[in-house]
């Protein structure tokens, strides 16, 4: 029986399992930061908290579980962000110096009360953190950046030593194990960083996408910040083709309020056009995946569509297929093996088998990125030898999101 529960309890914990890719740039006066949160539990969330006396207004990303809300990035009204990322498991972390401990996490006491990189570094300099399970890097709109994790007998922080700053699973601090710097993930950003002159929003998004995570502990949310404009961009479940961006100076002025990512998005995916592809058609077909039934197609022969066309788009109504509750079969089959069989190994089969079964269950459920159901428009007359950019939005009042933009050109190749 200690075994079963030993087992058990590794399967069960094993979907709390998570990695993270965190990266900052600051360059051209634009200073961006991203997220890449990767967790097994899909229920992510952002809860915004506005300013009260002596508390900055702040926002927070994270995942709803049994235990409530927990917190993993963040930002607040003065510009100042954090995200944290998960590291191997020490038994050597400890208050050496016997510093005063904070009643909340740390980082909440810096989201509420700092303003610049500096002033969190006294904070964590003079308390104490008893929840070291990880690292974390901040930024803020001042072009400074710091990680800040468990060294030798303390935290330890590591400035930014270049226009840009990478974390992901591993010490940054310990450089003795070579071992620690084969993070594919943390290579493929940092090559990006260098090699691109500027930071965008496109940018980042294209890292985010590179260095996304797949399987248990897939990427649920992605999450990029402007430290000066308090713009954030949101891609859910890895799904790049489709963006929700809000504002944060926006959402603080509606008060206190928390939100459902997963909600405010369509798994919008554009199919055909491809993007830079040449059609040899006056009459174009639009088409996309989206899991909505109405959509506004917005297309332009500028890129920044300072003057576009748009039309309304809603999907024919269409049968749903009803998905199959297994459990229902499931659990009624080894009651009855039980009630046959009446030997204690059947209950521990039983057990073993439904902790496997639902963990198998949130899996499935998390997995799809994209929709499957198709939508199309066809667009005719399209004036040949015009490079035309084209994006689908959602019919959402409060939170739109919409997708990224391709763009194809109309050729005539009889010409």
């Amino acid at each position: 029986m200690k075994k079963i529960i030993i087992i058990i309890t590794i399967l069960l914990a094993c979907e709390g399992l998570f990695a993270c890719t965190l990266f900052w740039a600051n360059r051209n006066d634009r200073i961006l930061c991203a997220k890449n949160m990767d967790w097994s539990n899909p229920a992510t969330r952002m809860l915004f908290l506005p300013a009260s006396e002596g508390v900055y207004g702040r926002m927070y990303f994270g995942i709803e579980g049994s235990w409530g809300f927990t917190n993993t990035s963040g930002m607040n009204d003065q510009g100042l962000w954090y995200a944290g990322a998960s590291l191997a498991p020490r038994t050597d972390i400890v208050n050496t110096y016997n510093k005063p401990e904070s009643d909340y996490e740390l980082v909440e006491k810096v989201m509420r009360e700092c303003a610049t990189v500096d002033e969190a570094i006294q904070v964590f300099t003079q308390y104490w953190e008893p929840h070291w399970n990880g690292h974390t890097l901040l930024a803020d709109k001042f072009g400074n950046c710091v990680a800040i994790e468990y060294g030798n007998d303390d935290v330890v922080f590591i400035r930014n030593t270049q226009d840009f700053q990478v974390m992901t699973n591993f010490y940054l601090c310990d450089t003795s194990n070579a071992r620690w710097y084969d993070c594919y993930r943390y290579q493929v950003a940092e090559a990006m960083l260098s090699d691109s002159a500027e930071v965008s929003f496109n940018l980042f998004r294209d890292i985010a996408d590179a260095t996304h995570a797949d399987g248990t502990g897939q990427t649920s949310l992605t999450t990029l910040h402007d430290l000066k404009s308090g713009d954030i961009q949101l891609y859910s479940m890895r799904n790049f083709h489709e963006v929700l961006t809000i504002n944060l100076f926006d959402e603080l002025a509606k008060g206190n309020h928390y939100l459902a990512c997963p909600d405010y998005f369509s798994k919008i995916k554009l199919i055909a056009p491809s993007d830079g592809e040449e059609v040899s058609s006056g009459d174009v077909r639009i088409v996309w995946t989206g899991e909505t039934e109405d959509y506004i197609l917005r297309y332009s022969a500028y890129a920044d569509f300072r003057d576009y066309e748009e039309i309304i788009y809603e999907a024919p109504a269409e049968v749903q297929q009803a998905s199959t509750n297994w459990s229902v079969i499931v659990i009624p089959f080894f009651s009855v093996v039980f009630v046959i069989l009446k030997r204690k190994h059947v209950i521990l089969i039983f057990i073993v088998f439904m902790s496997i079964f639902n963990t198998a269950c949130y899996q499935v459920e998390i997995e799809p990125q994209f929709s499957k159901r198709e939508h199309a428009i066809v667009l005719t007359n399209m004036e040949t030898g015009t490079t035309w950019y084209w994006k689908i939005m959602s019919v959402n009042e409060d939170y739109p999101s919409e997708s990224i933009i391709y763009q194809y050109k109309v050729v005539d190749h009889d010409a």
